[in-house]
Formats: C-alpha cells, structure tokens, sequence
C-alpha cells in the first residue's frame, strides 16, 4: 500500500501534482491520498482512492 498526504486538493493542477508519483509506479498495490478536508472517498480513472483522514483514520482503526 502507498499513502500520500495532502493538505489539500482544491484545483486540477494540484490534484495533479499529488497524483503524479503514483501514475509512475507500475504495480497492483493500493495508492491511497488522504486529504484533511472531510470528503467523501472515491476512486480516480486510475484506482487512485482519494479520501480525508478522519476517514482514513476509522478505516484503518477498523482493520486492525
């Protein structure tokens, strides 16, 4: 799994410039964004899971 932090996501070119690492690795491990704003979680054209962290965090707390 890789998991890339975000302040924030509030144009195309930024969510660009976070999604660009992930668009060079070529495996099948989750890519996961976590963003600080409470969003609702979704997946990009590229299984990119984007999502906020407290989500993140109940998510992860769950699996456990």
């Amino acid at each position: 799994m890789y998991i890339q932090s975000a302040y924030r996501m509030d144009d195309e070119e930024k969510i660009r410039q976070e999604k660009r690492p992930f668009l060079e690795i070529r495996d099948s491990f989750e890519k996961i964004i976590v963003v600080r704003d409470r969003i609702l979680p979704w997946r990009d054209e590229n299984g990119i899971l984007i999502m906020g962290l407290q989500d993140f965090l109940e998510t992860w707390d769950r699996e456990k």
